[in-house]
């Protein structure tokens, strides 16, 4: 038998690099297909994202000047040596640039005049009326600057001399964008030729990455396989065996990894408990299959019993159940004149429903958990009392002894589970009735089928528990690698969780958003910890880099049935109302409610939290950089809601 599964896991394993090889070689093939379909459009979009870039650069040293940290000479220097290197002697740029617009690409920054204001050689010169090199009757720079000042950004095509073969023209191509704080006109612009080389390098580019994705990816699901996914397959089949058969199998789930080793325990402790209970209800049943034979009534009264036992079961409400549980046994009791079904809920005991009994007047007791009077097994007796001697007032403990004043013999079922008693039944008789032994075995059959009850909501319970401690056994993992999400992804979930119940939410958006704040930045662990625990401030790729985060999270929550809903809320949890958030760039009602919630209460726990490159501010800071930021990157009726419930929530 060993054999046979070692050899099913070893083909499972060859069909895996099977596929994954075919999924390799049709993956290149669309991509050249891809490629080759879509190179215009590319070319465009690697000249606008050039614009797109330095415009975002131009931005941060603008606000760099307004914060006061540079002087608006220095910093539009950084951008120009950012975009075409340092100036030299002569007045040419070095082209030491991080952008690569091909051999013969680069930027060019003009003012409405059209002087140059970066340029790789004509820097400082006026060139308003420079024409295109095939077309004397088009002013080139006139239509770039005329483009970016009425429409904002855009293509543009014209034709220019080689820099180094003036005799040669070829076609060119820009993408032009406005930046009015300074009244720049951002231009990056190369020849069509040098982008189509541009793009076979990338053919290669990818062809050596995805090479390399494969041979990483065949030695990580293979350790994946082994110490993960092993053991958890195996934990499964256990469950189902159980399920199906009801009997423990001898499967070895033995793993190192602490949370699945506690969920197997877990499991082994509480399937033993029920398969006990399950021996006990045979035994039941065979004592009541031995009275039926005694007389044809009590044969009648059981086949009904067992008939409605198996309606009973289907139940998944506990306080419908007992409900059911309490008429039947009304029903199935001839003694029985009156009755009251009781549970114990919040420190209090709550009658829920009630036979010949009052029950608005048992319920304005307002009787105490600790007040109460329990008791573990089914009797009969005359006077046993379930209230203590001092715990009712004298008008209470009137208004008590008339309801019970016909009472002769109580009947009392408790309702046990969980090792503890969560309510009884208690049935009464009038006059000198007493209850027969049949009653009494009746009621003991039915204390048990309860506890039975009790016992499978505890197992389903147990199975929902599965799939929570695996996700907290990855959020831990995402700790360990990320000092700073410690305690943060717990903090989010709360505070998201208790801000929706403030606004009003049902439970499953509750439950919904609580989960999706303990989640939200699990895909950090796929950033390098020195750039998540950096002291310092970012760079532009590094914070390019963490920005990649959410999407990373989608990818990995996407995969789980349970967690698809929660995967999109993750996703746009840095989404901003005006549109300048990531990954998708949506806007205000594009954004789902409960990514817009997670947002505001994610960037409060920043802002409230140490961080490694700065102390926490104060909650009065904190609140005015929510009314800051107000319809720009938060929901304004949110914050508004926001800054009531804390202030609902702060020390009087």
């Amino acid at each position: 038998m060993s054999r046979q599964k070692i050899s099913i896991k070893t083909i499972l394993f060859g069909s895996f690099i099977i596929i994954l090889s075919i999924l390799f070689a049709i993956i290149l093939l669309f991509n050249n297909i891809y490629q080759e379909n879509q190179m215009e459009i590319q070319r465009e979009l690697i000249l606008k994202n050039a614009v797109m870039h330095a415009y975002t650069l131009a931005e941060i040293k603008y606000d760099a000047v307004l914060n006061r940290d540079l002087d608006e000479e220095m910093a539009k220097e950084h951008v120009k040596e950012a975009l075409l290197g340092e100036k030299l002697e002569d007045g040419t740029r070095t082209m030491d640039s991080n952008y690569s617009l091909g051999e013969n690409g680069y930027f060019i920054i003009y003012s409405s005049e059209g002087e140059e204001i970066a340029h790789p050689r004509l820097e400082g010169q006026n060139v308003y009326n420079v024409t295109d090199s095939l077309d004397d009757s088009v002013y080139i720079v006139q239509e770039q600057i005329e483009l970016a000042k009425n429409k904002g950004e855009g293509y543009y095509y014209y034709n220019w001399e080689y820099p180094n073969n003036p005799e040669k023209i070829g076609k060119k191509i820009c993408y032009v964008k406005y930046f009015q704080p300074w009244d720049w006109v951002i231009v990056a612009t190369t020849y069509e030729k040098d982008l189509k080389v541009y793009f076979e390098e990338s053919k290669k580019s990818f062809l050596y990455t995805a090479i390399l994705i494969v041979l990483i990816i065949i030695p990580l699901v293979s350790y994946i396989y082994k110490k993960i996914t092993n053991p958890l397959f195996k934990l499964n089949r256990k469950m189902q065996h159980f399920s199906n058969n009801m009997e423990v199998p001898n499967i070895d789930c033995s793993t190192k990894i602490k949370e699945i080793s506690e969920i197997e325990s877990s499991f082994n402790n509480l399937s033993e408990e029920l398969l006990a209970y399950i021996e006990e209800l045979q035994g039941l049943n065979e004592e009541i299959e031995n009275l039926n034979s005694e007389n044809s009534a009590i044969i009648d009264k059981m086949n009904l019993l067992l008939d409605e036992t198996s309606d009973i079961l289907d139940f998944d409400n506990e306080k419908d159940f007992l409900k059911e549980v309490f008429d039947n046994l009304y029903s199935l009791i001839p003694e029985a004149y009156s009755g009251v079904l009781s549970v114990l809920e919040d420190g209090r005991v709550k009658y829920i429903s009630s036979k010949n009994l009052d029950i608005e007047k048992l319920n304005a007791l307002n009787l105490k958990t600790d007040e109460y009077i329990t008791y573990n097994n089914v009797f009969t007796s005359k006077n046993t009392k379930t209230v203590k001697q001092d715990a009712l007032s004298e008008e209470k403990n009137n208004s008590l002894n008339s309801l019970l004043s016909k009472k002769n013999e109580s009947l009392y079922i408790p309702i046990n589970g969980n090792n503890k008693q969560v309510g009884n039944l208690i049935f009464h008789t009038t006059g000198n009735d007493v209850f027969s032994k049949e009653s009494f075995r009746i009621a003991v059959y039915y204390s048990k089928l309860i506890s039975l009850f009790l016992k499978f909501e505890d197992m389903n319970e147990f199975q929902n528990n599965v799939q929570r401690q695996i996700i907290i056994s990855l959020i831990k993992m995402m700790e360990y690698h990320d000092t700073y999400t410690k305690g943060h992804s717990q903090n989010v979930a709360n505070l998201a969780e208790d801000f929706s119940r403030f606004l009003g939410y049902d439970k499953e958006f509750l439950n919904r958003i609580y989960w999706a704040g303990m989640v939200h930045d699990v895909g950090k662990i796929i950033i390098p910890q020195d750039i998540l625990n950096k002291p310092g401030k970012l760079t532009y790729e590094e914070y390019e880099l963490i920005k990649n985060h959410p999407v990373y999270s989608f990818e990995v929550l996407n995969e789980i049935d349970n967690l698809k809903d929660i995967s999109y809320i993750v996703k746009h949890h840095h989404e901003r109302i005006d549109g300048k958030g990531y990954p998708d760039n949506l806007k205000d009602k594009e954004i789902p409610i409960e990514s817009k919630i997670l947002c505001l209460v994610d960037t409060w726990d920043a802002m409230t939290r140490n961080r490694s490159y700065r102390k926490a501010l104060s909650i009065d800071s904190a609140k005015k950089e929510l009314i800051k930021n107000k319809n720009k990157q938060f929901d304004s009726k949110l914050v508004d809601y926001f800054l009531e419930y804390i202030k609902s929530n702060e020390p009087l």
